[in-house]
């Protein structure tokens, strides 16, 4: 009804996340075998059922859409247990693969770009970052916990940004939410719109330049922190 056209479709959010998909071991133990993989590769056939009929040239699969776990927990599935527990079929037919990586936790496109080579596709995928943020999110959303102030993650936002500009497989990175969640606040503004947080400066700064500009030499960010 607004126009918006949707070219790209991914069949599940944060698969590897209890929050999503559960349980995710079939012990509590991180050494068990996950329980998630399975369900996520069944939506994803679905999904890609679905598109081969309806679709046709104009929409993508996308997979990932994972929470940034990089290693297995007694909870959790890690990146590269559910890249190396697809089916390959399932890995290489879709040409992004979408990963969340909140500032305050360590960069997973390392560990991403490992385990898809593990899997020999005939083509690289492409790296989308489709939620990132600064704030302090709570850890049973997040295991991004390192920020302490916001001119410290306003920095380390652009440490990041500059380092995923800087990867030729990266090509997306996007702000999760403009106005603050209460929940999970990892937002621009705060929740009664009536402050900025300093990350807005810094999105703003990046989306004033189109590439193949250069980014932005120095953060925006305030001193202190």
């Amino acid at each position: 009804a607004e126009g918006a056209e949707l070219h790209y479709l991914t069949p599940w959010n944060e698969a590897n996340h209890p929050y999503f998909i559960a349980p995710q071991r079939t012990a509590c133990d991180a050494l068990a075998p996950s329980r998630a993989i399975t369900p996520y590769a069944r939506l994803a056939r679905a999904l890609r059922a679905e598109l081969a009929e309806h679709g046709g040239g104009d929409h993508q699969l996308v997979l990932g859409e994972m929470a940034g776990i990089l290693e297995p927990t007694s909870k959790a599935t890690s990146i590269g247990e559910m890249i190396r527990g697809l089916p390959r079929e399932i890995v290489c037919a879709a040409p992004v693969w979408s990963q969340h990586a909140y500032i305050g936790g360590t960069d997973p496109v390392a560990t991403v770009k490992d385990a898809l080579a593990s899997r020999r596709c005939p083509r690289e995928h492409a790296i989308w970052i489709t939620e990132t943020g600064v704030g302090p999110a709570p850890g049973g959303f997040s295991l991004a916990r390192g920020i302490t102030s916001e001119p410290q993650g306003c920095r380390l936002l652009h440490r990041r940004l500059r380092a995923w500009r800087a990867d030729p497989r990266v090509t997306l990175a996007a702000q999760y939410t403009m106005r603050e969640d209460d929940l999970f606040p990892t937002g621009l503004v705060t929740t009664d719109l009536a402050r900025e947080r300093p990350a807005l400066r810094e999105w703003q700064a990046w989306g004033a330049r189109a590439r193949p500009d250069a980014p932005p030499p120095r953060p925006t960010c305030p001193s202190g922190g």
